[in-house]
């Protein structure tokens, strides 16, 4: 058995102070406990807290309270997405040792994605030991308008995607940096199904989508 106790401290990244508070760790050959692990930034933090074992019912929480999206663009940026928003909302993990589960449930208030506001999302996913899949349900709702509603699967083992997606009068501004190299000023909504197979490396988007007010400047080769 290792016991493990982690005293405060504090940890910079990117000109933020995050505060580690005092948590105690118990690692045996089938257990693993986590006693209030907190990282906290004034009234933003993450936590975990649980068991790891072969039992199905112990489970580790991973609990998000006011966390600052921004603090993800250092990784986002890279891929083209500048985020901003409040998440809030937990991960539960079981059967890590056995038959793997875990369940989230996600709330981002103030959603806005490279500058372009989406309101508040809502992200639920599920792990399916059968088909080896992550089962993900989102959607942002701005006002009462629900103008992005995502269903479907992520299977772990090929990388494969199969999802539905419905598009509501959705502000077309936020996938202006990837249209970069081909266009500038990309405005309008749009709306529509569309379907997203294939895999990571290689997605196929199919479906039908109607533009309205939708101009764009188109750059010389």
């Amino acid at each position: 058995v290792i016991a493990m106790r982690i005293i405060p401290s504090t940890i910079i990244t990117y000109d933020t102070l995050w505060r580690v508070n005092q948590s105690d760790i118990l690692i045996s050959k089938d257990n693993i406990i986590i006693n209030n692990l907190t990282i906290n930034h004034n009234n933003e933090y993450f936590r975990f807290e649980g068991k790891i074992s072969p039992d199905p019912s112990d489970k580790l929480n991973l609990f998000f309270n006011n966390f600052n999206l921004g603090n993800l663009n250092v990784i986002t940026q890279t891929e083209g997405f500048n985020l901003e928003g409040v998440l809030n909302g937990k991960a539960d993990f079981s059967g890590l040792f056995t038959n793997p589960l875990f369940v989230t449930h996600f709330t981002i208030d103030s959603l806005i994605i490279n500058n372009e506001k989406l309101g508040t999302a809502q992200i639920i996913s599920s792990w399916n030991n059968q088909n080896k899949s992550i089962e993900i349900q989102a959607n942002a709702l701005k006002e009462k308008l629900k103008t992005v509603d995502i269903e479907g699967s992520y299977y772990l083992n090929n990388h494969g995607l199969d999802f539905d997606i419905q598009l509501n009068k959705l502000r077309m501004n936020l996938f202006n940096p990837y249209v970069a190299k081909l266009a500038d000023n990309l405005r309008g909504t749009a709306s529509g199904s569309l379907t997203l197979k294939g895999t990571i490396e290689k997605p196929l988007l199919n479906g039908e989508i109607t533009f309205q007010k939708a101009s764009f400047t188109v750059k010389y080769l």
